[in-house]
């Protein structure tokens, strides 16, 4: 894992890039350098935290009840709750010195792209792999992180991007949700594995997906992208173990 003070000054050392005009192409009021300085704070404390797996301020760095994290393995982690158990999933316990099979991979960025909107801002931040794509609400607390995607560069380049994540989550809880979040056993206790549905991005328009209920069967789902909007390709109930 990487030293804490390492990490700050790695983080804070990225680029913010944002138009300098008065207005964005976004149609928000050019983001000022008080803006921009605490829009990269943001992103430095985020790392820091989850890299100590700080369970405690990871997800207040979230917009309260409606911010989320999301990636296609995780599924869309929204609430300060969810967020904390996914914090918490990580181990953090070192034996001997080595890292534990859970610990989180530190994602540092090297360019952090952010551009105003009407409602906040919204950014990229770029890292060997792929790129969060990030959602931002200045909030009484200052500036949060409305939603945050994890896309690798493979689901780029079959030409997904965070609102396909989104919709298909949608679409799924509007089609036999509330889900139930997934946990699996490890050394030290049960780890929360993902919540909503756990997703794989596919070339073409194309998605599968898993979404599991309180009785223990699960969706097995594959979903197809057709005239812009995601739809259900086919959906299967999978009964429980015995």
């Amino acid at each position: 894992m990487l030293n804490s003070k390492v990490l700050v000054a790695a983080v804070l050392a990225v680029t913010i890039v944002s138009p300098a005009s008065a207005q964005s192409a976004k149609g928000g009021p050019a983001l000022s350098a008080a803006d921009r300085a605490e829009l990269e704070v943001l992103n430095a404390r985020y790392s820091l935290a989850l890299g100590m797996c700080n369970a405690d301020v990871w997800p207040t760095l979230f917009v309260e009840k409606e911010g989320f994290f999301a990636s296609g393995s995780r599924g869309k982690m929204q609430g300060q709750h969810r967020l904390a158990e996914m914090n918490r999933s990580y181990d953090c316990v070192y034996v001997n010195g080595a890292v534990p099979d859970h610990a989180p991979a530190v994602l540092v960025p090297y360019k952090i792209a952010i551009e105003a909107t009407r409602d906040g801002a919204e950014g990229f931040a770029y890292y060997n792999g792929g790129r969060y794509e990030d959602v931002y609400t200045k909030t009484k607390a200052g500036w949060r992180f409305k939603s945050r995607t994890v896309m690798s560069n493979r689901e780029l380049a079959a030409g997904h991007s965070w609102k396909d994540l989104d919709d298909i989550q949608r679409l799924a809880a509007a089609n036999g949700g509330p889900y139930e979040d997934l946990y699996e056993p490890t050394p030290h206790g049960s780890r929360l594995k993902s919540a909503g549905v756990a997703l794989t991005m596919g070339p073409n328009g194309s998605a599968t997906g898993k979404a599991y209920l309180k009785d223990g069967s699960h969706y097995d789902d594959v979903y197809v992208k057709a005239s812009g909007s995601w739809r259900f390709q086919s959906r299967i109930l999978i009964a429980p173990p015995d």
